[in-house]
């Protein structure tokens, strides 16, 4: 299944992010619990599509100085590294990095967060 349009997981994000720091594993259970659809077939999003699509998001915005990540040690320090250098994106942010990279927490940098509907490669950093 793939993300047919990202607009109701970005209001979502963008209303946890405004309400204080979180992470994408946290955006992903809220996601889950509401049983989000993402794709044109109606069928419910499983937690990779949601996990994919919460990354990509934050690429986007990241890449707009709208957030930024809050690591909260020098271990998710590193972990940022990865993931500006691109690393976590070649291993598809898989092994014990990405789910580490999934628990670290984001800030909003502005209370007017954009909220966006497609994603290509171009607006998008880390992203094949």
């Amino acid at each position: 299944m793939g993300i047919a349009n990202y607009m109701n997981m970005s209001e979502l994000m963008n209303k946890m992010l405004v309400a204080g720091p979180v992470s994408i594993a946290d955006m992903v259970q809220e996601a889950y619990g509401r049983m989000m659809i993402l794709a044109s077939e109606g069928e419910r999003a499983d937690r990779s599509d949601l996990e994919n699509g919460f990354i990509a998001l934050a690429d986007v915005l990241y890449q707009r100085q709208a957030i930024k990540p809050e690591p909260a040690n020098e271990e998710e320090e590193r972990l940022v590294h990865l993931y500006e250098s691109g690393e976590l994106a070649q291993n598809g942010y898989g092994g014990e990095e990405g789910d580490k990279f999934l628990q670290m927490r984001w800030k909003a940098l502005t209370n007017a967060l954009p909220v966006i509907t497609n994603i290509t490669s171009s607006t998008a950093i880390g992203l094949p």
